[in-house]
């Protein structure tokens, strides 16, 4: 929360071994890897973009954001083409990696706030942005540079904000998890294209923090609790949108990620614990 102390670090996931350590000077709220970790993105006051050469990490290019504005959530397709961004003061931006360095970003408006979160399909063909205003917007990345707009818009039915979205690998499936009172709601969408067809919704027992899917969409998981010192829960979902299993904590609990082959999920919560579940 010091604003003087913000940092990026980057390790060798074999050994542990710390390889890069970049100073912000402001909070980082998300950062993201390639498929193959050659590109580390991250989000605070602008976009940073980390290429990889062997253990050695290069100086990153930035965009920064405007006065007053901060980056919330970032994502990057699986080849490290394609980034997305969503913002604080609500805008979404598309920038394209040209092998380390970045093109100017093509930005959409959400009317109304805050962008939650992002999320890129691992084939780069599209990306979803959740909003405060319990919305979630789907854009193709073919044609947004062209014309920046969402493909498509679905509304979190009796939901006040969405806080969290997840794409497929393929883009054609969206989960969302939003705040229903004191409860919560997890949706999954179908991308028709041009529009997108609610399949189910299902509750959960408190507001909802994370979501995600594995690449073929065969799972949905999500993660709950508010306020800080109350329960929270994990939460694995089937594609037909039955409940598989859940799990629960001392206290609010909030990523929650599954693999990409759908055989492995990671977990935290405010219990101060890592969870891993096969």
């Amino acid at each position: 929360m010091n604003h003087a102390n913000g940092f990026i670090f980057a390790y060798d996931a074999a050994a542990g071994t710390k390889q890069m350590t970049f100073n912000t000077h402001v909070r980082v709220n998300m950062v993201a890897l390639s498929g193959d970790g050659t590109y580390l993105v991250a989000g605070a006051a602008a976009v940073y973009l980390f290429k990889r050469t062997g253990s050695n990490w290069s100086a990153p290019p930035t965009i920064p954001c405007a006065t007053g504005d901060h980056i919330v959530a970032v994502a990057i397709s699986d080849n490290g083409q394609w980034i997305v961004a969503g913002t604080y003061k609500g805008l979404v931006l598309l920038i394209e990696n040209n092998n380390g360095v970045l093109d100017t970003p093509v930005s959409w408006q959400q009317p109304g706030g805050t962008i939650h979160w992002v999320a890129m399909s691992a084939d780069g063909s599209g990306f979803v942005a959740g909003a405060n205003s319990a919305k979630v917007f789907y854009f193709s990345t073919a044609s947004f540079p062209g014309t920046p707009a969402p493909a498509w818009t679905a509304t979190l039915t009796g939901c006040t904000r969405c806080g969290a979205v997840a794409i497929s690998g393929d883009g054609s499936l969206v989960s969302a998890v939003g705040n229903n009172g004191t409860a919560g709601k997890v949706f999954l969408f179908s991308s028709q294209g041009n529009a997108g067809q609610q399949l189910w919704a299902k509750a959960t027992t408190r507001n909802p923090n994370s979501t995600s899917l594995d690449s073929a969409g065969q799972f949905v998981s999500v993660a709950d609790g508010y306020p800080d010192g109350t329960q929270g829960d994990f939460y694995l979902f089937d594609a037909a949108g039955n409940l598989k299993w859940s799990y629960k904590t001392t206290n609010m609990s909030w990523p929650m990620q599954i693999s990409s082959d759908g055989s492995a999920i990671a977990a935290g919560s405010d219990d101060g614990h890592i969870y891993y579940f096969i």
